[in-house]
């Protein structure tokens, strides 16, 4: 389990639901596990320490507006969101993903929980069904 599992698994225990799952490090640690993004990529991709992300998750610091919407960039996640609007679980209701169909969106966070290599395969075996279907 990663550290960021760990926590947010820590944050469901030890609190009630209904406030656990509005908080930002709640949201942020089940962002990061959504979308199988570590601490230090978001850091890194977000111009900030390993250290703060740290401290947001485990609940000692809350960042200032400017570095909630570059992670909720990052994260692709709206920034009302990350700091506890609407439904902790609808974590891609904010982006649009409400007017796919089911199967659909199950297609698209596959697509977002793979890694590169999972990535490059689900779009080769795409592109490969697109062209058995135009060869027909």
């Amino acid at each position: 389990m990663t550290n960021t599992k760990r926590i947010l698994q820590r944050n469901l225990t030890n609190a009630p639901q209904s406030n656990a799952m509005n908080t930002f490090s709640f949201r942020l640690s089940y962002a990061l596990a959504i979308r199988n993004i570590s601490q230090a990529d978001l850091a890194s991709a977000c111009g900030l320490a390993p250290s703060n992300i740290s401290q947001y998750l485990n609940k000692n610091a809350v960042p200032r507006i400017d570095k909630i919407t570059k992670i909720a960039k990052k994260l692709n996640v709206s920034e009302l969101w990350l700091i506890g609007d609407g439904q902790a679980t609808d974590i891609d209701r904010s982006q649009g993903l409400d007017v796919l169909s089911p199967d659909e969106r199950t297609m698209v966070l596959i697509y977002r929980r793979a890694g590169e290599e999972g990535k490059k395969f689900l779009l080769t075996t795409a592109k490969i069904y697109e062209k058995m279907k135009k060869d027909k």
